[in-house]
């Protein structure tokens, strides 16, 4: 069945068109000025069990392709490679990606990010050092980024750099980004800051900045583009957003929207650890309703 050719009208009240699961588990060795969640406070952040893990896996993946684990550092969750190793054992039809500072890409096996990570997104915030350790408030965290690309390009694993755009990044640094990513083979792709979470209000970019980085990319970047407010005037062909219709998010507290920006009782479509909880409910839910119109 073609699920992105279908209307919502034409789906029954007992399936779910959702092919796409963000997980992020949460913990981070890093304290990142733009994230959106507590990923980098220990004492917020809940520790699941394997089994409890697998009892999700267990639950989306028959009916899902795609599972991407961002939001919080793979590597820092207890069980998490774990839970890599039996996704892809048991359901080698999924695709399993990974977005990483870089830090778990240098700490897994080099043969498991082969066999096991169909692409890897390593989130880079400037095209220098000593801006991006700052930003991310790690020493390490440049170190680490360059470190998992030159092990992505040796595995010949697909990778991609991906960067939060805030009203801090110039046209310099947009430049210097693209010469980064053509460096280790990479594509770019840019993420819009959105102030969630502990990010600071002052790093958002106004809407005039937004459309200056389009057009100064325009001719220097091929586009990929989702989102129908920058398609049209672009020329891309822009499909419905898949968000609430595609694909759905898991938060570090099991909670599951439409985004990962979207967060609190208002936009939750239940607990994924609740066993009355399934993806047919979760898309069927008043949020996810509300967000499709």
């Amino acid at each position: 069945m073609d699920f992105d050719n279908q209307t919502d009208r034409e789906i029954n009240v007992e399936t779910s068109r959702i092919k796409k699961i963000g997980w992020g588990l949460g913990l981070c060795n890093m304290n990142c000025r733009h994230c959106y969640n507590r990923s980098g406070d220990e004492n917020s952040v809940p520790r699941y069990t394997l089994g409890q893990l697998i009892d999700v896996a267990d639950r989306i993946c028959p009916h899902i392709r795609d599972i991407n684990f961002g939001s919080g550092e793979l590597a820092c969750n207890p069980n998490a490679i774990e839970l890599v190793h039996y996704i892809t054992d048991k359901y080698p039809h999924i695709d399993l990606a990974v977005t990483s500072s870089g830090y778990t890409i240098v700490k897994m096996d080099p043969i498991d990010i082969k066999r096991r990570l169909s692409d890897v997104d390593v989130s880079i915030d400037f095209p220098d050092a000593e801006r991006h350790n700052a930003f991310r408030k790690h020493p390490q965290a440049w170190e680490w980024a360059t470190r998992a690309l030159g092990i992505l390009n040796e595995v010949r694993k697909q990778r991609t750099v991906t960067m939060c755009v805030t009203n801090r990044v110039s046209n310099d640094d947009l430049v210097g980004m693209l010469k980064l990513a053509d460096r280790y083979g990479a594509c770019l792709r840019l993420n819009w800051y959105r102030h969630t979470g502990r990010g600071s209000k002052s790093l958002r970019l106004s809407a005039r900045r937004a459309w200056e980085i389009v057009e100064f990319l325009s001719d220097k970047a091929v586009f990929s583009c989702l989102d129908s407010i920058f398609a049209g005037p672009l020329g891309v062909r822009s499909k419905l957003c898949p968000g609430a219709r595609f694909s759905a998010r898991i938060h570090q507290d099991m909670s599951v929207t439409a985004y990962p920006f979207l967060q609190g009782d208002e936009w939750s479509a239940g607990n994924i650890l609740d066993s009355e909880i399934d993806l047919a409910k979760i898309y069927n839910s008043p949020a996810f309703k509300k967000l499709r119109g």
